[in-house]
């Protein structure tokens, strides 16, 4: 299966696992102005707010939510939200377990020094910041999600690394006011899957392969990762496999 990329002018839908191709992730922006109902059936769901605030209701629990808050929504619950001009990313993917609906919120993530760390250095090209927003630890199903911003200029998901058959990922970009990025994906750096430019509001879906990145000394890059793991509760955020060109120089800038 090949990488795509949805440009934000169609982000505004849902996209199956098939149109992304994936095997178990489905995504869509959704904006809402007022209310919206929705079953997650037999997947967990996350919500990660862009913009605006709202209110939702799951499983008799009211959570309010704004900007850059993640909200776990677990299988087989319904669903209400209401907000004014609130725009969030929906993931989902299918699950095999109860677990609470869960807020993060980013105010705390953000001032958690083992959610929320620099890795690299603006020196050798690969300094960004990274909030672990859903880690391994929390105990669903299959969703990881977090947000990477790398500083002006450098690389991200760097050194180069692969999830082989542990985990598909999808990759969104946001708060990139105007300027843009690369983003490869590559088992064979001579045949790359994907060489792209993307801009704000656009996405990548990765199958598999490496797949560094890097922003423009204008900004820089901004992205929400969502990894789902292909076997249930089989989450270890570090069981990759890093390119061996770079593995020895940069192994200290993976953690």
């Amino acid at each position: 299966m090949k990488p795509v990329n949805i440009k934000d002018s169609e982000m505004n839908r849902e996209y199956s696992p098939k149109q992304l191709g994936l095997h178990y992730t489905t995504v869509e922006r959704h904006r809402i102005g007022g209310t919206t109902l929705f079953e997650t059936a037999k997947s967990e769901h996350a919500l990660v707010i862009l913009s605006g605030k709202g209110v939702v209701e799951c499983a008799g629990k009211i959570f309010s939510v704004g900007h850059l808050d993640t909200l776990y929504l677990p299988w087989h619950q319904s669903v209400r939200i209401e907000g004014e001009d609130l725009t969030f990313m929906r993931y989902s993917a299918p699950s095999d377990r109860d677990v609470e609906p869960t807020l993060f919120e980013f105010s705390s993530i953000n001032s958690d020094i083992r959610f929320h760390n620099t890795f690299g250095s603006v020196q050798d090209g690969t300094g960004r910041e990274v909030w672990k927003i859903i880690n391994d630890d929390f105990p669903c199903s299959r969703l990881m999600i977090g947000i990477c911003k790398g500083m002006p200029g450098c690389w991200t998901a760097w050194p180069p690394h692969r999830h082989g058959e542990a985990r598909e990922e999808v990759y969104y970009y946001f708060e990139m006011e105007g300027n843009y990025a690369v983003q490869l994906v590559y088992n064979n750096v001579d045949d790359p899957e994907m060489v792209s430019i993307v801009k704000d509001g656009d996405l990548i879906s990765i199958p598999d392969g490496f797949h560094p990145n890097f922003g423009t000394p204008a900004q820089g890059i901004s992205y929400i990762y969502c990894m789902v793991a292909t076997v249930p509760g089989e989450r270890n955020f570090m069981d990759l496999e890093i390119q061996e060109e770079y593995r020895e120089q940069f192994a200290g800038d993976m953690k």
